[in-house]
């Protein structure tokens, strides 16, 4: 892409990377800002730095002349293809999921993303690096929120100690013998970690808030045909 840009002529774009891109924050309290440092980390995942990575070139392209602006958003939910992305966590909920994360991240609404790149690029704020992360939810609570937005069971079993270790080892077994599994395997060793982003650049963007992660949620269940039918006759 940047090699087309500067082949073509293109001289500004705005660039969606992923919070994973950041990596990890130095010490275990410690929120996950714009400034942090890419550090090489066994809980950095495949898709961590394929990001880190693919952000390198972008910046190359600065360097080169382009305009640019990086947009790192947390995991993206919303309206959209319900069995693909981070959206696929929708029908694993909606199947009855039994297990539930200990950790943390960060969660943001699609439309939030594009209104934000937008906003950056009608505002020329280039050359920066924006968060976008509309809030940091622990996945009990999201999981259990979305469990009784559709009328399931909530997850009881957590995932640490030894169910996390028999889920890795299944996980990986199964990429091995190419079996189709929920969660990989890197993912399950990162999601027990507490990750907090906290934006330092969130002030540049005047005017701009992010929609609430249980209104993204009603809208994409809604829009899926996922939602109950008692909460979607208590708001009609």
């Amino acid at each position: 892409m940047v090699n087309a840009c500067l082949i073509t002529g293109v001289n500004q774009f705005v660039y969606v990377s992923s919070v994973a891109a950041l990596g990890r924050a130095s010490g275990d309290d410690d929120p996950i800002t714009e400034n942090t440092i890419w550090v090489e980390s066994k809980y950095n995942s495949a898709y961590a730095t394929s990001k880190y990575l693919a952000e390198q070139e972008v910046w190359r392209a600065q360097e080169e002349g382009v305009q640019i602006t990086m947009v790192n958003p947390g995991i993206v939910l919303g309206y959209g293809d319900g069995t693909s992305g981070s959206n696929e966590i929708y029908h694993m909920i909606k199947k009855g999921q039994p297990v539930y994360p200990v950790g943390s991240n960060g969660f943001v609404g699609v439309e939030d993303v594009a209104k934000m790149m937008l906003l950056l690029f009608e505002n020329n704020h280039w050359g920066s690096r924006f968060l976008c992360v509309a809030e940091t939810i622990e996945y009990k609570k999201l999981f259990f929120q979305l469990s009784e937005a559709m009328g399931q069971k909530n997850p009881r079993i957590a995932l640490k100690g030894s169910v996390l270790w028999l889920a890795y080892q299944l996980a990986r077994s199964a990429e091995f013998l190419g079996i189709p599994f929920p969660i990989p395997s890197d993912n399950i060793i990162t999601s027990y970690k507490k990750s907090v982003y906290q934006s330092i650049n969130h002030n540049l963007l005047d005017g701009f808030q992010y929609t609430p992660i249980r209104a993204v949620n009603y809208y994409a269940l809604l829009a899926l045909g996922l939602l109950h039918k008692d909460l979607i006759n208590q708001n009609n």
